[in-house]
């Protein structure tokens, strides 16, 4: 939007992520704030801005550790004087 001197554009973000297993998620809020102005002829003055806050409960695990990782790995095989 704006006019022949000012122009602006605005936008706004929100992302809600549930994960593999009960209780994680990741929320992200972002937005975006574009403005240019035409101080003189030659002179274009311009702020961009991009600001986000994200919130990540992965319950104290990471990549390895995860319960999906470790059921993926698990041989499904097992021999009959075993069970």
């Amino acid at each position: 939007g704006g006019s022949d001197f000012v122009k602006y554009y605005v936008s706004a973000n929100y992302l809600n992520q549930e994960g593999t297993s009960i209780g994680m998620h990741y929320k992200l809020y972002s937005a975006r704030i574009n403005i240019e102005a035409n101080a003189t002829k030659k002179l274009l003055l311009g702020l961009n801005l991009s600001p986000s806050f994200a919130i990540k409960n992965d319950g104290g695990m990471e990549g390895k550790d995860l319960p999906l990782f470790h059921a993926i790995s698990i041989n499904p095989i097992v021999e009959a004087d075993q069970g």
